[in-house]
């Protein structure tokens, strides 16, 4: 790589899809401290945009698949994942075109270029960029196959809480936080599956509550009157090591579905970094995993679950939490877990 790019993206929930749909999303590409890298972007100042080659770095490669669901698409309908510009791919290779802000050849440390427009996750290695050239990279009569359908946006609100916190947060270092979010909410960042089953404008939407992390802060929302409203905007550490402090065990839940696999998969991804953050290894704590949903028709298979979540034989429990099936063996499990550590 030449670089990294530092985003406002802390986490994949919330990332927008493509590049340019969240315009006040920025990122400050670092590039190595490198004398060649420093001539290497001269004239560069002269374009508004560039593109930006990147490794998905979060993504492992070898466990790819053919056909994929797009979120476009609400997850209803499979197609190529060559045909798609999903970051699973037998390649983890992303393009993004980007507007230039600022460069600043002579920083600290290596040259560095500060972008809006991405959609990219914070500390991702870039392999290259390149000047956007309107003669080219522009073709008025492309066609967006599958993806043609016009972009559906959700209106946003703050509650009286959520503008207070706001007002509390932005000031002069982010100037533009309210404008970003707003950006980000209107996109509907949950899952593919649950924007099919669960559309801002039904009633099983009614009051269900979200959060994701941006910048150095935990925004949380929830679905009210077919708007997405933002409660609260707290700082990341405090809410994280709230949530974390003096955990003794952890019960990691997988929803069986065969749609859910990529959100399980972000899922405990993000634990295993929030964990680490706070100074613990989930490989050391005590762990059950509980795989709900098994009576589904579409649950996969219980081997590709363990595979992908636990290699190392944790103790795991099939359930149904519907049913009351599963639930109280897992409880048990883990409670019996964290005494035998406790022991020592």
């Amino acid at each position: 790589p030449i670089g990294v790019l530092q985003t406002c993206f802390k986490e994949k929930f919330g990332i927008p899809r493509q590049p340019g749909l969240v315009s006040e999303a920025e990122g400050l590409l670092k590039l190595n401290d490198d004398p060649f890298l420093k001539t290497a972007i001269r004239e560069l100042q002269g374009f508004s945009h560039l593109w930006l080659i990147f490794v998905f770095h979060q993504h492992d490669a070898k466990n790819w698949k053919p056909s994929i669901r797009p979120p476009r698409l609400g997850g209803a309908r499979k197609v190529g994942v060559l045909a798609s510009r999903s970051p699973h791919r037998p390649n983890p290779i992303g393009l993004s075109a980007v507007r230039i802000l600022e460069i600043h050849a002579d920083a600290a440390g290596g040259p560095e270029i500060r972008v809006a427009g991405v959609d990219i996750l914070d500390g991702t290695p870039v392999l290259d960029i390149k000047p956007y050239l309107p003669y080219a990279d522009s073709i008025g009569d492309a066609k967006s196959g599958w993806a043609e359908e016009p972009i559906v946006r959700t209106p946003v609100e703050f509650s009286e809480q959520g503008q207070i916190a706001l007002d509390n947060r932005s000031g002069d270092k982010y100037p533009q936080l309210r404008e970003l979010i707003v950006q980000i909410l209107e996109l509907d960042p949950r899952p593919a599956f649950q924007k099919r089953k669960m559309p801002p404008s039904s009633p099983a939407a009614e009051g269900t509550s979200y959060g994701f992390r941006l910048l150095d802060f935990d925004v949380k929302w929830k679905i009210k009157e077919a708007k997405f409203v933002v409660l609260d905007v707290t700082f990341y550490e405090v809410s994280r090591q709230f949530i974390l402090k003096g955990v003794d065990g952890v019960v990691f839940v997988a929803d069986s579905q065969a749609e859910r696999m990529e959100a399980n998969i972000e899922s405990y991804e993000s634990l295993e970094k929030s964990l680490d953050n706070q100074g613990y290894d989930l490989g050391k704590l005590p762990l059950v995993l509980q795989y709900n949903k098994r009576d589904l028709p579409d649950a996969v298979g219980l081997r590709e679950l363990e595979a992908t979540f636990n290699p190392t034989h944790r103790p795991f429990f099939e359930a149904m939490a519907n049913r009351g099936q599963g639930v109280m063996e897992t409880l048990q499990a883990i409670s019996q877990a964290v005494i035998r550590e406790l022991r020592g």
